[in-house]
């Protein structure tokens, strides 16, 4: 598999649409794959890390208003009613489970961190050394999710 394809569409969509739309009845859109993204305003920024045969980190990053539509759906809550550690609960439970299924599809065998997640403004992130990178957009319930396999380079 060639470094830039090391993650397709056809593995990484329908672990989004397992997770948004039948588990929590959100409607995903697929956009594509793009090059870079950033999201403007306040944002929720997650990773979560893959080690082991398969060494990389997956990202999920969406706006704070979809962070919040996100808990709401996942606590069965309003939007009034949702506290910001729920909120952070539930995003690193849709990262967890991105990249538990992640895992589980590639080359193993590997090890799943816990979850980080952070929020904030002008959020951005680097790999220290070289790394394959893809970038992938969904719509969920009309607002974007981005979605980030780095794949660090092996030794």
């Amino acid at each position: 598999m060639s470094a830039e394809n090391f993650i397709t569409e056809e593995m990484l969509y329908p672990i989004l649409e397992d997770v948004f739309s039948t588990m929590f009845g959100m409607p995903m859109e697929a956009r594509g794959r793009v090059s870079e993204v950033h999201i403007d305003g306040r944002a929720c920024l997650c990773s979560i890390s893959i080690t082991g045969t398969w060494n990389g980190i997956v990202l999920v990053q969406c706006s704070d208003a979809l962070a919040k539509e996100i808990g709401t759906v996942m606590f069965s809550t309003d939007a009034e009613a949702i506290s910001k550690a729920e909120i952070k609960d539930a995003m690193g439970e849709i990262t967890n489970m991105v990249g538990g299924n992640l895992k589980r599809i590639l080359p193993g065998p590997s090890a799943l961190s816990l979850p980080n997640v952070m929020f904030g403004s002008d959020l951005s992130w680097k790999v220290p050394g070289p790394a394959d990178i893809c970038i992938f957009c969904v719509l969920i319930s009309g607002m974007l999710l981005v979605v980030t396999i780095v794949r660090r380079a092996q030794n």
